[in-house]
């Protein structure tokens, strides 16, 4: 770990002339979990929750995203996840229809893409035996 962050120091420095922090934060905080062993593995993910699995691959970047899995790990995480997916879309258009705490309305955009997602894992599978 130190070493990348001597040689992402060095990049910095010659692409830019200074050392300023220009690091995406959602990048930085995938590549941290994945060191740490907390980040989702996407399948298994999906196999578990497809729903929950939409939400954590297309919607916003949540910190408890993080705590789904891995040492100490969350039980509320994928609840919490839920809620703050619904809480983000709920207020920026007019035909997201308010519902009970926790509960997302599954629309066609999203059930289209679990099935692609489904489709590519089962010929992933396929491919892979």
């Amino acid at each position: 770990m130190q070493g990348k962050a001597e040689a992402y120091k060095d990049i910095l420095l010659a692409t830019f002339g200074r050392l300023k922090p220009t690091t995406n934060n959602v990048v930085y905080r995938d590549d941290l979990a994945a060191e740490i062993g907390v980040k989702p593995n996407l399948l298994r993910l999906f196999l578990k929750d497809p729903l929950l699995a939409y939400m954590y691959y297309f919607g916003p970047a949540y910190p408890f995203h993080h705590r789904l899995v891995g040492p100490n790990r969350w039980k509320g995480a994928a609840a919490a996840t839920k809620r703050a997916y619904y809480n983000t879309f709920s207020g920026v258009g007019t035909s997201f229809t308010p519902m009970d705490a926790g509960s997302v309305r599954l629309s066609t955009k999203m059930i289209f893409t679990c099935v692609i997602v489904g489709v590519m894992c089962a010929l992933v599978i396929i491919a892979w035996l």
